[in-house]
Formats: C-alpha cells, sequence, structure tokens
C-alpha cells in the first residue's frame, strides 16, 4: 500500500463536499504528521513545503498549519524555487501569519 502524499491529501480539503469528508482529511494529515513527522520537510512542485500548500490552499484548516509548523518550525523559513517566497507570502489569514510570525519572527524583513 502506498503512503499518503501530503500534498494530495492537503489538496483534498479544497476539494471535499462535506464537513465529514473534510473532517476525516484533516484527521488523516494529523495522523500523518505524528506517525511521519519528516512528511513536513517533503518538496514539491517549485520547491513547495507542505506548509507553503497549506497556507496556499486558502481552505486548509489553522490546525493543518500549526501542526506542520510544530513539526518543523524551520519551514516557515523555507522559499520556494521559483519565486524565493516563503510561506507567509501565501498566509490566507491574520492567524495563519500571526503562527508563521511566532516561529519566525525575522520573517518581516524578508
Amino acid at each position: 500500500m502506498a503512503e499518503p502524499n501530503i500534498f494530495e491529501l492537503i489538496s483534498q480539503i479544497s476539494e471535499t463536499s462535506s464537513i465529514k469528508e473534510e473532517d476525516a482529511t484533516i484527521t488523516a494529515i494529523l495522523h500523518l504528521l505524528r506517525k511521519q513527522p519528516d512528511a513536513a520537510k517533503q518538496k514539491g512542485k517549485r520547491g513547495w513545503t507542505p506548509l507553503h500548500w497549506a497556507c496556499f490552499q486558502s481552505r486548509a484548516p489553522f490546525e493543518i498549519v500549526a501542526a506542520l509548523l510544530e513539526v518543523w518550525p524551520e519551514a516557515a523559513k523555507e522559499k520556494d524555487t521559483c519565486c524565493g517566497r516563503t510561506p507567509l507570502h501565501y498566509a490566507p489569514s491574520f492567524e495563519v501569519m500571526g503562527a508563521l510570525l511566532k516561529a519566525w519572527p525575522e520573517a518581516v524583513n524578508e
């Protein structure tokens, strides 16, 4: 059986049609991060980390962003390969911005 792809799981949140499906997807992501915290360090297209992707996918709930930062706080410093942007550049809310700045206060200088 193939390992769950964290990028696909995060994408599923924006594609779900019911709260029950969304809750199951969130649970799967949180379970994956508990069992395989290095999943947060994967790189996808454009050099994005799962944190970039969760920020870009504006429907990703804050608990996903918080869980990603908990297992790999340094993700807040990661720059993508296409534009040199950090997850802060894609933050969809003040709550997410606050969490990213708490993990890396110097981001305001980037």
